[in-house]
Order: structure tokens, then C-alpha cells, then sequence
């Protein structure tokens, strides 16, 4: 994190300026206090999961406090008119060292399967892909602003929250984690597609139409399943035994995916209910699917006919952003 700091402060200066700043402002001192809490985080690495008492929820409270600021840091840059590049820098650098060390953790711990170490590697294969390129003087070409970019890495880190805390266990985290690396590693390549050229900088049409069909009409589908899946599941549980609360909980959060409230946050509140429902009672294969359909939910959003999707203004706009 020092190394990066050192060369990146020629970068501290306000876009499409030259002078450099005294100060490295709000939002740079909150992504240096990440930076030493991930660094905390990463000291638990080559160890057993500690076993006594509370000390095995610490990796996971860590990772947590360093990961939390992410949300907060670029908005106080915005808002105290602080974007730098320097900032962009260490940012991505830390997510980075933290989505490397949180993977590593994951398999390490048994929470994820080995395959989920790629989710990890990824930006560093990445940057190396483009450094060979520009060695052999192939061209490179930049990558456009990405919503979904934003928003995959979000849903990869609210995933890394809780992995690493003892109350979830597999196999739901190993299917969660699995789903989670199609998505992060298909925008990955996505991505590299474009910067060797394969696939156009800026989407045409006919993309675009592709795009909107698959997320506002796949989960539609997902969602007419999980009616049909749902009846089954909790129709059946709570008219006849009653069900616990946990049951009724989860039964609202489906209930809310099925109408297109809150999507995202519907699907992340069913996920949490059903680990913990899971560290009651081993998962069977209808609520393995379930956890597959709230997953697939979480990244597409509820799509067409949603009541209230309310978490897309959270997605498409960044507060401290001009309107």
C-alpha cells in the first residue's frame, strides 16, 4: 500500500489540472485507513481459522471494516471536490490486495471451492494481459465507464462480507461463490474482449438490445420460477406447520422478488435468511435452488413488470456526481 502511496503522489492533483495538492483530502485518508485494516485482514492468511470464542468472526469483522469505507470514500472525494487520480489509484489497488486475500481466505477456510481463487487473480492476469500487448506493441484499447463493472464488484464485495463468517457454511457458499465467479469472471472477459479489440468500445445496437433483453427479460423467468418454486416450498411448510420465523422472513423477502420490490435488496435479505436458516438444518435440493434463483436475482435485478426496483437509483447514480 506504501509503494502505491509513494507512486501516486505525482497523481495527487484534481482532474485536468497540474498542481499538486498540499493535502491528500477526506476520501484518500479513508482509502489509507482501508488500506491498513486489509493489511490486518491479510495477516490471517497461511493460519487456521482461530476457533476460540469470538476471535473467529475477526476476519471477517476486518475485512468488513476495511471493505465499508469503499462505499463512502469516493463520495467524499466528489462532494469535497478531491478527485484525483491518486485516489483512483489506491481505490483499485486495495480492492484489489483485499479481493486477492478474501479469495485466498475463502478456499483456505473451506468456505469456497479453488476455483473461486480466479475471482481473486483476476485484475492481476488482467494488467499483465495488457502488459505483454503493449510489449509486443498490440493494440490496446480503453475500456468506457461501466455500470455493470460498478455494480459486480459491489455484489462481489458484499458476498466477501459474510463468507467469511462462521455462522454460513457450505455447500451454500460453495454455489453462491460459484455463481458469483460467472458473473465477475464473464465481465472480466467481457472487458478483455474489448481492450484487444475483439468487441467494440462503445456497444452498438444490436448489443444493447441483447443486453436488455437478457436483464429484463431472464429475470421475469426467474421469477415466474420462483412462484411456482416458492408454492411449493413455503405454501406447503407454512399451512401446515406453521413455520418458523425464519420461514415467514424468507417467505416476505421471495414474496417481494416475485412482485419486483427491491430487488437486489429483496434477494441479498433472502440469501442471509436462508444461510442462516441452513446453519439449523442441512440444505436440501429445493432450497439449493432457491439459493441459485436469489443469487441470479441479485445480479440481474427483478427486470420488467417490477413494482418498485427501487435499488437502480443506487446503481446508475453516484452521489456527489453532477446531475
Amino acid at each position: 500500500m506504501l509503494w502505491v502511496l509513494w507512486n501516486g503522489l505525482v497523481d495527487n492533483h484534481r482532474q485536468g489540472e497540474t498542481k499538486l495538492l498540499t493535502k491528500f483530502g477526506l476520501g484518500n485518508l479513508l482509502s489509507l485507513g482501508r488500506g491498513y485494516i486489509m493489511a490486518l485482514f491479510c495477516g490471517f492468511l497461511f493460519s487456521p481459522w482461530p476457533d476460540i470464542g469470538w476471535t473467529a468472526w475477526l476476519p471477517g469483522l476486518l475485512y468488513t471494516l476495511a471493505a465499508l469505507p469503499d462505499f463512502v470514500d469516493g463520495i467524499a472525494a466528489r462532494l469535497s471536490d478531491h478527485v484525483t487520480k491518486l485516489g483512483e489509484t489506491l481505490d483499485m489497488s486495495i480492492d484489489s490486495i483485499g479481493m486477492l486475500g478474501v479469495t485466498l481466505l475463502s478456499v483456505q477456510y473451506g468456505q469456497a471451492p479453488w476455483p473461486y481463487l480466479f475471482v481473486g487473480l483476476a485484475r492481476y492476469i488482467f494488467i499483465a494481459g495488457i502488459w505483454l500487448r503493449q510489449k509486443f506493441r498490440l493494440p490496446v484499447h480503453e475500456l468506457a465507464f461501466s455500470v455493470r463493472r460498478r455494480g459486480y464488484a459491489a455484489l462481489g464485495m458484499g458476498l466477501f462480507f459474510v463468507i467469511l463468517y462462521p455462522i454460513f457454511t457450505p455447500p451454500g457458499t460453495h454455489i453462491v461463490a460459484m455463481i458469483f465467479s460467472a458473473y465477475i469472471l464473464g465481465g472480466f472477459l467481457w472487458d478483455w474482449l474489448v481492450t484487444i479489440g475483439w468487441l467494440p468500445t462503445k456497444p452498438g445496437k444490436k448489443y444493447q438490445y441483447i443486453e436488455n433483453r437478457i436483464v429484463q427479460v431472464l429475470p421475469v423467468i426467474l421469477r415466474l420460477v420462483l412462484l411456482l418454486l416458492g408454492l411449493s416450498v413455503f405454501g406447503i411448510e407454512l399451512l401446515s406447520e406453521g413455520g418458523s420465523y425464519l420461514l415467514w422472513m424468507e417467505a416476505g423477502a421471495a414474496l417481494c422478488l416475485i412482485l419486483g420490490v427491491a430487488g437486489r435488496i429483496s434477494a441479498a435479505a433472502a440469501l442471509v435468511i436462508l444461510g442462516l436458516y441452513q446453519s439449523a438444518m442441512p440444505m436440501d435440493t429445493t432450497q439449493m435452488g432457491l439459493l441459485v434463483l436469489y443469487t441470479n436475482l441479485l445480479f440481474l435485478g427483478t427486470g420488467k413488470f417490477s413494482l418498485w426496483p427501487v435499488e437502480n437509483r443506487l446503481i446508475y447514480y453516484r452521489i456527489g456526481d453532477p446531475r
